[in-house]
C-alpha cells in the first residue's frame, strides 16, 4: 500500500515525496482512514511505529481542506522535544499546503509565541503548561478548532498533567475530532478517554514489547564499576552512536563530567537546561558532532533521532513500560540496534 492509495490532496502528497514517504507503517494504515471519516481515536502503539504520522497526516489533510482560517487543530505533548519534532514533521509534510504552526513550549521566548497565537495560526502544538500559562496571559480563541490531538497520553499521566489536560479540554468547543495515542492504557487514561471521545475507533499496534530489532545484553556490576564498564562497552562494540540513560537530573551531569574525564565526546540533556542548551546538545547529537548523548527520560519518548546504534542503561528504569521506550530509540523502521 501507498500514501497515494488514500484520499490526500496534491499538496499533502507532495509534502509526503519530499519527506520521502512512501509506503505508510501498519499504525498509519490503520489510522489515516478513519481519521480521514471522521472518527475518533484511541490508539495504543509502541514507540517507532510511526504514530506521529499517523495522526499528522490526515490532520493536516483535513485542516486544508476547510479552507476556512483560524486555529483548527491543537496538539499537545508530554515535553518540549517531542513538541518541537511533531511541528517539524507537520510543517515538512505541510509545506505546499501553506498551512500555518507553532509550538507553543516551556524554554522558548514567551513573548514571540503570545504575538504567533495572535497573528492567527492554524495548528497549535503545545506542552500543558505553556499552554495554560499562555491561556493566563492572552486572549487565546479555541473556539475553531475541530481537531484535538493527545499525544503519549501514558507519559503525560506520569509527569501529572491529567488536570491541566482536563482543564484544556473544558476550553474546547464540543464538537471537534479527538484523537488520542498512548503506548500503553492506564485505567486513569481509559476513563479520561471514556469521558472526552465519542465512540472512538480502537487501534491496538505492538502493545508495549521490546522491539525485537533490538539485542540486549544485562551486566550485574558495582556502581562504582560502571564508567569503566560503559569504556569498555564503547571500544569493544561496534557502533556509530549511542544515549545513555539516567534516572536523575543530577545522575547526567556527573556520568557527562565522567564520561569527559575518561576522552568520550559526548552531550548531555535534562530538564533543568535551558532550552538553547537542550536544542544545542540535540543537534550536535543528530549531526554527528558528538557521537554519545547523556540523558534522562526526557529523551525515552516520541523522539525519532536516526541512526541510534545503541542504548545504554546506565541506570534503571523505573518500570518495564519506560525500558521499552528507552530501548525503541535504536532499532526504528526496521533497523537492528
Amino acid at each position: 500500500m501507498k500514501f497515494t492509495d488514500f484520499e490526500l490532496s496534491d499538496a499533502v502528497l507532495d509534502g509526503l515525496r519530499d519527506v520521502q514517504f512512501d509506503s505508510p507503517t501498519p499504525i498509519q494504515k490503520a489510522c489515516i482512514p478513519e481519521i480521514l471519516a471522521g472518527r475518533d481515536i484511541l490508539a495504543t502503539a509502541q514507540t517507532g511505529t510511526g504514530k506521529t504520522g499517523a495522526f499528522a497526516i490526515p490532520v493536516l489533510e483535513q485542516v486544508y481542506r476547510s479552507g476556512s482560517k483560524g486555529l483548527k487543530a491543537l496538539i499537545l505533548s508530554p515535553t518540549r522535544e517531542l513538541a518541537q519534532q511533531i511541528e517539524e514533521q507537520i510543517f515538512a509534510i505541510g509545506y505546499h499546503t501553506g498551512l500555518t504552526t507553532v509550538s507553543v513550549i516551556g524554554g522558548s521566548d514567551f513573548a514571540a509565541q503570545a504575538r504567533a497565537l495572535k497573528g492567527g495560526v492554524d495548528i497549535v502544538v503545545a506542552t500543558p503548561g505553556r499552554l495554560m500559562d499562555q491561556k493566563k496571559v492572552s486572549e487565546l480563541d479555541f473556539a475553531s478548532i475541530e481537531y484535538f490531538v493527545l499525544d503519549e497520553a501514558d507519559r503525560m499521566l506520569d509527569m501529572g498533567f491529567l488536570p491541566d489536560i482536563k482543564k484544556i479540554i473544558s476550553w474546547l468547543p464540543d464538537k471537534r475530532q479527538n484523537l488520542l495515542f498512548s503506548a500503553t492504557m492506564p485505567k486513569e487514561i481509559a476513563r479520561l478517554a471514556e469521558e472526552f471521545m465519542v465512540k472512538p475507533f480502537s487501534v491496538d499496534i505492538a502493545r508495549s514489547k521490546p522491539n525485537q530489532n533490538v539485542t540486549q545484553f544485562a551486566y550485574r556490576v558495582d556502581s562504582g564499576q560502571k564508567v569503566l564498564l560503559v569504556r569498555e562497552l564503547l571500544h569493544q562494540l561496534r557502533w556509530e552512536s549511542c544515549i545513555m540513560f539516567t534516572s536523575t537530573k543530577r545522575g547526567t551531569d556527573q556520568l557527562y563530567r565522567l564520561l569527559k574525564k575518561e576522552g568520550i565526546q559526548a552531550a548531555s540533556i535534562h530538564g533543568d537546561r535551558s532550552q538553547e542548551e537542550r536544542n544545542v546538545a540535540l543537534q550536535d547529537f543528530i549531526n554527528g558532532k558528538v557521537p554519545v548523548i547523556v540523558a534522562t527520560d526526557v529523551l525515552a519518548r516520541g523522539i525519532d533521532i536516526k541512526g541510534v546504534s545503541m542504548i545504554i542503561n546506565f541506570d534503571m528504569p523505573h518500570n518495564t513500560d519506560d525500558y521499552v521506550h528507552r530501548i525503541g530509540r535504536t532499532g526504528r523502521y526496521d533497523r537492528t540496534g
